[in-house]
């Protein structure tokens, strides 16, 4: 399979995601409501230059924010491939239900299921992701995510920076292994009997296992990530740091 590369344009600026808008969003009134890129625009407000998130934002080509925000990206990727192959994992996971737990062969993912998901991964990576932001500390975090359900800045680099990641990951370990990796881990976390138990995210287990399976070995997130696979925020480090010199003084 032969992947695209995707180029998009680097934006010189950011905008915020809001968790509630002070303008309702009418559903009723969107092309595609479960279109996610139309409720973004529909959403954005553009972070004015002198806004402190703005003046807060890390730089990606600072060594000490480069590997974190690499992992954290990484975590991104692997995130949205699992969300990407849910369909496969309950097709996957109802056959081997039905067949006494033995997966058949035509449960297998088809070619072109994964043509699609992995043409569309990093450009979708890139467009609905953002830095997550902490309203009482006034700055993003390292944190990626797509959720509504939190303040999130994108544009500025980010979107060629989640995309380059995404295939720099794409690279590495290829796209047929990655995917055999989310399925061979979803099927692990069915055997066991944890995706039955009901939750509001139940690819969080899959993407726990896989993230840290790839991100923490992939050079250029290594050393931005804790045993996890989670980003490691170098400014809390400082702060620790800090406090324990204020603390020696007294």
């Amino acid at each position: 399979m032969q992947r695209h590369s995707s180029h998009l344009l680097l934006l010189l600026v950011a905008v915020v995601i809001p968790v509630c808008s002070e303008d309702k969003l009418d559903f009723t009134k969107l092309r595609d409501p479960f279109d996610m890129d139309e409720i973004n625009r529909k959403l954005q407000e553009k972070v004015a230059d002198d806004d402190p998130v703005q003046k807060a934002m890390p730089d990606p080509m600072d060594p000490k924010f480069r590997a974190p925000l690499r992992c954290s990206a990484c975590g991104a990727v692997i995130e949205h491939a699992v969300r990407l192959l849910r369909p496969i994992i309950e097709r996957q996971s109802e056959r081997a239900a039905r067949s006494g737990g033995v997966l058949p062969a035509d449960a297998l993912p088809k070619e072109y299921e994964m043509v699609d998901i992995f043409e569309n991964l990093c450009g979708e990576v890139g467009r609905l992701y953002g830095l997550e932001v902490e309203k009482d500390k006034k700055r993003p975090t390292l944190r990626f995510s797509k959720s509504f359900g939190v303040s999130r800045l994108q544009g500025a680099w980010m979107p060629s920076f989640l995309t380059s990641t995404c295939e720099g990951v794409l690279d590495v370990e290829g796209e047929e292994k990655l995917a055999a990796m989310i399925l061979g881990v979803a099927r692990s976390e069915a055997e066991a009997g944890r995706g039955k138990v009901i939750s509001m995210n139940p690819d969080q287990g899959i993407v726990d296992k896989v993230r840290e399976m790839v991100c923490t070995k992939w050079e250029e997130s290594a050393k931005g990530c804790d045993a996890y696979g989670v980003a490691i925020d170098p400014r809390e480090t400082d702060n620790d740091d800090g406090a324990e010199e204020a603390a020696s003084d007294l």
